[in-house]
């Protein structure tokens, strides 16, 4: 309901369309409809882009109680009374408690009676599964409140957008804990809001213990290349084997200043991501000639006796995707080049006839 079409022209502001008393009969005609109607369920229930009178959503709440709602959707519209607006949500949500979607973008909420009703009425939800809150805490309201209640109140959330919502979390770490829980969300959007170093580095700590989430979406935040580095070191860290074991293979971490070559990517699996850094560090290390010495060093007594599984894992770490991680424009390194700098670097020819049943094919025939 209400006008669904995207402007074509990024600056032009969405039609409202305006409330009039004339309408009134026809709201509750529409109420009249939903009650009478043989469907006990709606998948979606959606109205956008309306200036909404309290009258009108009194007409509207008897006839939604009545209903199981799977996704409620008031985003974008213009409420003349905000209060009226969380109420009418609040009696939606109240009575459908197994409601998997809700929305509330760009409706600005700026009292803090209404941010603490609204956080009820999500509160009523058992089942959430994604919430939109787009540009909703207007003024200077905090969008942490709300935030920490989804959290703290929806295990089995999937997505949350809460972008644009003056988020200050004052040194509190809710959604770092919530996060190292490895609950089931997948997206978690809060870009532009008011997150420091700090809050970056609780949740960079936090990524080593999900193999859940898969987007966070950080940019436009208070965060510098102190909290940039924290969470590039939590997807791509190259220093060492362990680090990169260690690293969260499944989240793309967006935020200004981040290279998105150096992070997990969303197309692939975890452990396609993680072969990913193993041949960029070992791209790296043959670069600067450093990977015997590395090696050495990560390996201590055993390097020599697991020279046969390390060549091994090289191979299977050089797939035609990563090939083109690092190098100047050729894609990197070339397989044999870097498998040539271990045996020569270890100066073991007899290791070589050893385990050339180990060995690819190619390397075989040099």
């Amino acid at each position: 309901y209400g006008n669904e079409e995207d402007s074509d022209e990024d600056d032009e502001e969405e039609f409202i369309f305006p409330h009039h008393g004339v309408l009134i009969p026809i709201w509750r005609q529409f109420a009249d409809a939903l009650q009478v109607q043989h469907f006990l369920s709606i998948e979606t229930f959606s109205i956008r882009n309306i200036q909404l009178h309290p009258v009108i959503l009194d007409i509207l709440a008897p006839a939604l109680r009545m209903k199981l709602v799977g996704g409620f959707d008031l985003g974008g519209n213009d409420l003349v009374d905000t209060g009226a607006g969380v109420d009418f949500f609040f009696q939606v949500t109240s009575n459908n408690p197994h409601i998997k979607r809700l929305s509330w973008e760009e409706n600005s909420i700026e009292n803090m009676n209404d941010v603490g009703h609204f956080a009820d009425a999500v509160n009523c939800v058992r089942s959430l599964e994604g919430i939109g809150f787009r540009e909703s805490s207007g003024g200077d309201m905090n969008g942490y409140d709300v935030l920490s209640s989804v959290i703290s109140r929806n295990q089995r959330i999937s997505l949350i957008d809460m972008s644009s919502c003056n988020i200050r979390t004052m040194g509190e770490a809710h959604v770092s804990d919530f996060l190292a829980t490895n609950p089931p969300l997948t997206n978690l959007t809060l870009a532009h809001n008011h997150l420091t170093d700090e809050d970056a580095l609780l949740i960079a700590g936090s990524l080593s213990q999900n193999t859940n989430l898969q987007c966070l979406e950080l940019d436009g935040n208070e965060i510098t290349d102190v909290g940039n580095g924290a969470l590039a070191n939590a997807v791509f860290d190259l220093s060492t084997l362990n680090s990169i074991n260690d690293c969260n293979h499944t989240c793309f971490v967006s935020v200004t200043g981040l290279n998105s070559n150096f992070n997990n990517h969303k197309q692939i699996t975890a452990h396609e991501n993680k072969h990913r850094k193993l041949y960029c560090a070992l791209s790296i290390r043959h670069r600067d000639k450093t990977n015997i010495r590395c090696l050495d060093a990560e390996l201590g007594d055993d390097s020599l006796k697991l020279a046969h599984l390390v060549l091994g894992r090289v191979n299977s770490v050089a797939t035609p995707r990563n090939t083109f991680l690092v190098g100047d424009g050729d894609g990197g390194p070339l397989l044999l080049s870097i498998m040539f700098e271990i045996l020569r670097g270890w100066n073991m020819p007899e290791l070589f006839e050893q385990s050339v049943a180990h060995l690819p094919q190619q390397l075989i025939k040099m």
